[in-house]
């Protein structure tokens, strides 16, 4: 009688241990302590260009077969690499910033979502893009540098490990933000064999045209193009008087782009830009080359004038442009409306 007490008790037992219920833990990571940033500069006379790195990395060279300012900026602590190239511009800048978008939107069958960072600092002729990849992919960060006539560096972020976004995530942040302080201290220097334009000299109107168009037609061809980019773009490099004329929005005033003589993009574009002054004073001829429907090939041309405002050469006029229905449009709206 006591055994098949015993037994009904241990049912019991049983049966309540089975109905409570089991809550998974979530994974978790080991904790990484990492140290403050801090910077040290990579410089030396036989690379084209300079900048900082943090001091947990150290830059090693990376030579291929006829490429010799390649480098690898690597941190041993936190198992991660940034792969460097570097390429001279030589009529190419169209095929290299193509491959350069092309191995970034390569992760986008993985990647969330790929959010792109303009960086730009004429003075130094220092023109960038930030690549932000969210998501599991092999790399989260990859930037691309230029001045747009004759140096063209990129860089990528791996790490040495299987790609997951959440164990990664302290050592992303850390390592994004040292890419970003690369791309604010970079500069070009002399490359071997060639003078290189002092800092301290003025750019000419050529040189601020070029930075512009090579800007400029590089985001407008890009399919995934964002407005705001190209409007900082247009401010940095035009007056505010021709500013206002892009954004009027009206096509009874401006139903083309006026800096393209056209209503599309073409990256390839790049590849015949010529930029060449007129006789006349200020006037800046722009011209490039593209196919029609027909197999031929047309040579598209924009005529410009370049002022100089505060120091800084400007896009202030487009000579081919009638500007007259531009101010009876100005004059026909309230000027609270106008753009």
């Amino acid at each position: 009688m006591k055994s098949a007490a015993y037994f009904t008790i241990l049912l019991l037992l049983l049966s309540v241990s089975c109905r409570q219920s089991y809550t998974p833990r979530p994974y978790g990571y080991y904790r990484v302590t990492i140290p403050a940033h801090a910077y040290k500069p990579v410089q030396h006379q036989a690379l084209p260009y300079r900048f900082d790195i943090s001091q947990l990395s150290e830059a090693t060279p990376h030579p291929m077969q006829g490429e010799n300012y390649w480098l690898d900026i690597r941190y041993p602590s936190l198992k991660a690499d940034i792969h460097c190239s570097y390429k001279t511009i030589t009529g190419n800048l169209a095929q290299l910033s193509e491959d350069a978008r092309r191995f970034v939107y390569a992760h986008s069958d993985r990647a969330d979502n790929i959010a792109e960072h303009l960086f730009e600092h004429p003075e130094r002729r220092v023109y960038g893009i930030l690549y932000d990849l969210k998501g599991n992919v092999a790399s989260p960060v990859q930037f691309v540098i230029t001045d747009s006539t004759r140096h063209f560096f990129r860089g990528a972020l791996y790490f040495e490990t299987v790609p997951n976004k959440d164990s990664i995530a302290p050592m992303l942040e850390y390592v994004r933000e040292d890419i970003v302080h690369l791309m604010e201290s970079f500069e070009w220097t002399a490359e071997p064999g060639i003078a290189t334009m002092k800092q301290e000299t003025a750019e000419t109107p050529v040189d601020m045209l070029t930075a512009f168009y090579t800007q400029y037609i590089t985001e407008t061809s890009n399919p995934h193009w964002n407005q705001s980019k190209r409007d900082s773009i247009i401010r940095t490099y035009c007056t505010e008087r021709i500013t206002r004329i892009v954004h009027t929005g009206n096509p009874d005033v401006l139903d083309y782009d006026l800096f393209l003589n056209a209503q599309d993009c073409d990256i390839n574009w790049l590849n015949t830009l010529a930029i060449v002054p007129e006789t006349a004073g200020s006037a800046y001829r722009i011209s490039y080359e593209y196919t029609d429907y027909k197999g031929d090939i047309i040579t598209n041309t924009i005529r410009l004038q370049v002022t100089k405002e505060n120091d800084r050469y400007k896009i202030s006029k487009a000579l081919d442009f009638d500007e007259n229905r531009f101010d009876a449009y100005e004059k026909s709206i309230p000027p609270d409306t106008l753009r």
